[in-house]
């Protein structure tokens, strides 16, 4: 337990000075686990990009950078991971604005230590920070703000327990400062930075993982009620997480939205890059630490409007923030063509540079007229939206599959990609074929088959055909329903369309047979509580598979000799005889009937025969 308030002195070297960092660490014990500023460091002076909201500038091949990216670092220690600074090939300057930034962090393993590091700054010597780290710009009014927004784990690498904060810093001029009236969230302001800290009770946070794992980050940018907000959010095993979403609530109205920019043509107002950082450091307070083991992947990646594509050009070393970290090689490598920085433990190869560009990656363009969609590059699936993805790919030899939202494959083929080239991919003009069901029970799967197949349990099945004559095959799980028309042959001419399937029962025949009632009798049965009433010999009824009770009233004075009984259908027709006769009452009052007039007949005969007797 512990609270410690430290205050640094700016120290001064060529082009650099460090602000006024205030540190404040409280107690685990209470909800607010652990808040910390880190260091920035300000280059040179410049002023801020254009608006827009485009993927990537072609750039002019004549102009070049007018920024060094050592200005801050030349060597370790450095924040290393991997970095965006709108730099390419050849020192060529470019920019580009986004909503989004993603960094994913695989960890086989991590162990860090510095002796040095003040015991009483989280993990201590043994703590370790990643950050994503993003510049965020927005005008109001005939103002332009630039902010810096840091995403944010320590960990401590003795037992892999992770804490997650953010920052917030103003980068807007040489002198801006963070007033308790610029911005409002989970967090405070400490100082000349908004800090707040992910509460210890939110899923992920405070956790000791087990390695290998994995740390996904993303920052984003909005606009709410006509104000610039940033999310902050984390995924660490447990499912994303959105932490904190603090508001510039001093903003009375946009006049250029809410970007995140990477800008190779100059600096910020407070002589810091436009750059994108996802990088390793020391646990705070500009803190250095040293990589003792390591394997590490770092994938950077940025909203294009469709898909989150990895980062076109890349550094290996970070520079708006003053933690790092030594004794690490950081290179290029790729998985399944997806590239990303490699940070292992080493003493050698340590320079800071240039990992990839253009020049070493290919750029795919797939296209189609797909609302949403997945590609597989390999195997390896990644969504898209709003019919376009763009890929940042390593050369190799590929299979490319695009699906539907509903995993049917619109086109699949094997590309040979080349270093610095431009791939398009046409994933042919499809049009969207609704099938709605009607008929089944809730729940029931039903299957439309054609060249792919696919199911569903709700009412509509949706997939996409290019123009063209398909006949669908309809099925249902449920075998007591049929389609009415097993088939459906449709024509694809340019259009969408809507097709509505009708299932219906599969019905069995049963045929009820009277025997023992007379010629226009009326009789009665009952099946499951429903009467059936005829004066013919049969009655005819269809139903579905299943058990059927029954019961035969009197009629007449007939009786059925099988009054009760069970009709079960399983899958066939069915026959039942139904057996009348007199009941036994009536038959005693018919014989006693025909005694009595024998009776009477024989004393009538006799009385007769005695009256002839006496004359």
């Amino acid at each position: 337990m512990y609270n410690n308030y430290m205050r640094l002195k700016p120290t001064m070297a060529t082009n650099l000075y460090e602000n006024i960092i205030l540190v404040v660490v409280t107690s685990r014990i209470i909800p607010i686990a652990l808040i910390i500023i880190f260091i920035l460091v300000s280059i040179n002076p410049s002023h801020t990009g254009s608006g827009g909201n485009r993927i990537l500038t072609e750039p002019d091949k004549n102009v070049k950078s007018q920024i060094s990216t050592n200005y801050a670092y030349s060597r370790e220690p450095a924040p290393m991971g991997i970095a965006d600074y709108g730099i390419g090939y050849n020192n060529v300057p470019y920019e580009y604005n986004t909503t989004s930034f993603m960094g994913i962090v695989n960890i086989t393993y991590i162990h860090t230590y510095n002796s040095s590091i003040n015991s009483t700054l989280p993990f201590g010597r043994y703590g370790m920070s990643v950050q994503l780290n993003t510049v965020m710009r927005f005008s109001s009014g005939e103002k332009t703000y630039v902010y810096w927004a840091q995403n944010v784990a320590v960990i401590n690498t003795s037992d892999n327990e992770i804490a997650f904060i953010d920052n917030v810093w103003n980068m807007s001029s040489q002198d801006s400062v963070m007033k308790n009236s610029t911005i409002s969230g989970n967090g405070s302001i400490y100082g000349n930075a908004y800090i707040a800290s992910a509460s210890e009770a939110l899923p992920g946070n405070y956790k000791n993982l087990k390695t290998p794992f994995f740390i996904k980050f993303i920052t984003n940018v909005t606009e709410v009620n006509g104000r610039p907000e940033l999310i902050f959010m984390y995924n660490d095993g447990y499912g994303w997480v959105t932490y904190d979403s603090p508001e510039f609530k001093f903003v009375s109205g946009l006049t250029a939205k809410p970007v995140f920019t990477v800008n190779g043509y100059k600096l910020t107002p407070s002589d810091n890059y436009y750059d994108a950082e996802l990088v390793l450091g020391g646990p705070g307070n500009g803190t250095k630490t040293v990589d003792e083991k390591s394997n590490i992947e770092m994938y950077l990646k940025y909203w294009n409007g469709h898909n989150y594509q990895m980062i076109t050009n890349a550094f290996n070393y970070g520079s708006d923030t003053q933690e790092g970290i030594c004794n690490v090689t950081d290179t290029y490598k790729f998985n399944n063509g997806f590239i990303y920085a490699s940070v292992i433990n080493s003493s050698s190869n340590n320079e800071l540079k240039q990992i990839y560009n253009l020049k070493d990656v290919t750029l795919v363009n797939i296209s189609s007229n797909l609302k949403s969609g997945y590609i597989s590059i390999n195997g390896t699936m990644h969504q898209f939206f709003n019919c376009d993805a763009n890929l940042t790919l390593a050369p190799g030899y590929y299979n490319i599959t695009v699906y539907s939202s509903n995993r049917q494959v619109i086109k699949s083929e094997f590309y040979q990609l080349r270093s610095g080239e431009y791939l398009h991919i046409f994933a042919g003009a499809f049009y969207k074929i609704i099938l709605n069901e009607s008929g089944l029970p809730v729940g029931t799967k039903w299957y439309v088959n054609y060249t792919y197949s696919t199911s569903n349990i709700s009412n509509s099945i949706i997939i996409m055909l290019k123009n063209g004559y398909y006949s669908l095959n309809i099925s249902s799980a449920n075998k007591d329903y049929r389609p009415e028309n097993y088939t459906i042959n449709i024509k694809v001419s340019g259009n969408n369309q809507t097709v509505n399937i009708t299932f219906i029962p599969v019905l069995f025949n049963i045929n009820i047979i009277e025997h023992g009632l007379g010629p226009g009798q009326k009789w009665t049965i009952i099946i499951n509580g429903t009467k059936y009433e005829t004066t013919e010999k049969s009655i005819s009824l269809d139903e579905m598979n299943g058990t059927y009770e029954y019961k035969i009233p009197e009629t007449n004075g007939f009786y059925s000799s099988n009054p009760t009984g069970i009709i079960r259908i399983i899958g066939n027709n069915v026959t039942i005889n139904i057996y009348y006769h007199k009941g036994m009452v009536d038959e005693l009052q018919e014989y006693l009937y025909l005694f009595v007039a024998g009776i009477i007949v024989a004393a009538s005969i006799f009385i007769i025969f005695k009256k002839r007797k006496r004359r």
